[in-house]
């Protein structure tokens, strides 16, 4: 499919006041139509039909992205630090004493603490978006689960989970 400098322009909108082509630059066809084709009018932008593929902008996906991720963030922490308000509640209930009960909180700072180089590594490889994806859907899953337990093992597991899942 072949399709010209012109068309290419008029379908993207890049028209100046005089009718000629305008970007960041002035452009005329004859001196710069077959860098303007190789940039802006590569086939791969528009359909069979010569029509361009309208694609989400970057500021749609942004503005789509960013309160869920705000969300996601604040249920994080809000998680991650509900274990020290919530200690003598869990204390009382379950007749923990102050040893259990701070180990309790140990376990998932230094579980937290010790994941936190790890993750940088992973994130590197694996990439940042995977990365907390994983970390964000394991901390929820590990503050439901933390809700249904009741003894002492249980907690620091799960905890211990929580931590490796928050660090990366």
């Amino acid at each position: 499919m072949m399709i010209s400098a012109s068309a290419c322009a008029h379908s993207l909108g890049i028209f100046g006041l005089d009718g000629t082509l305008s970007g960041p630059f002035p452009i005329t066809e004859s001196l710069y139509e077959p860098l303007f084709l190789a940039v802006y009018c590569q086939p791969k932008n528009f359909t069979s039909e010569g029509n361009p593929i309208h694609k989400p902008t970057g500021n749609a996906v942004f503005y789509i992205m960013l309160p869920l991720f705000v969300l996601a963030h604040f249920s994080h922490h809000l998680v991650s630090a509900l274990l020290t308000p919530l200690l003598p509640f869990i204390r009382d209930t379950i007749s923990f004493d102050y040893t259990r009960a701070g180990f309790l909180v140990f376990a998932y700072n230094i579980a937290y603490g010790g994941s936190q180089l790890p993750g940088g590594w992973l994130g590197d490889r694996l990439g940042f978006r995977t990365l907390i994806t994983i970390g964000i859907s394991g901390v929820a899953l590990a503050g439901f689960l933390f809700g249904f337990t009741s003894g002492f093992s249980m907690m620091v597991i799960i905890l211990l989970f929580m931590g490796i899942m928050g660090g990366g």
